[in-house]
């Protein structure tokens, strides 16, 4: 394959993932169960790495946008900087915000990473009256919620679900 046909198919790529994220602005989408993977699949994962998406709604869920937020991948990790999420939102004018990251190889099992950050964006939101709803993992055409799972283990243990770790994210 040529370098003009590779520079033209990724021109391409970029206009599609454009074009999908505008056609949500006048097409006005509800966030549910329902329509999650219709909603994530706009703007895709990246089969073979990881990738992380903020997904930007209204009061009501009607989605705004959805935006990669990755800044660096690889096949077992993801990063990006909640100042990211954070100017996505807010350039979005969004009111709820969730996010997603993929696992390429299919599980859905929560790291403390994980935990971590999801507690560290939803601080953070909060923080600017913005509603930081969920963090889900995706895989294998399932998505476990994160925040459902910290809930979970603070009810069963009564203690808080929290490490002060360092992290990648």
């Amino acid at each position: 394959v040529g370098e003009q046909t590779v520079r033209f198919l990724r021109t391409l790529r970029e206009f599609v993932k454009y074009y999908k994220n505008e056609e949500i602005k006048y097409k006005p989408v509800q966030f549910d169960r329902e329509s999650f993977f219709d909603i994530i699949n706009l703007v895709g994962f990246q089969p073979q790495k990881e990738s992380i998406l903020l997904i930007c709604t209204d009061t009501l869920l009607n989605v705004k946008c959805v935006v990669d937020i990755t800044e660096q991948s690889g096949d077992v990790y993801a990063i990006t900087t909640p100042e990211r999420a954070l100017k996505t939102a807010l350039m979005n004018e969004a009111k709820c915000v969730f996010m997603a990251h993929n696992h390429p190889d299919g599980s859905l099992g929560i790291s403390l990473n994980d935990i971590a950050i999801t507690n560290k964006m939803d601080g953070m939101f909060a923080n600017v009256g913005i509603a930081f709803i969920d963090h889900y993992i995706v895989g294998y055409g399932m998505a476990r919620s994160i925040k459902q799972y910290i809930v979970k283990s603070e009810l069963e243990t009564g203690m808080p679900l929290y490490d002060d770790l360092v992290f990648k994210v």
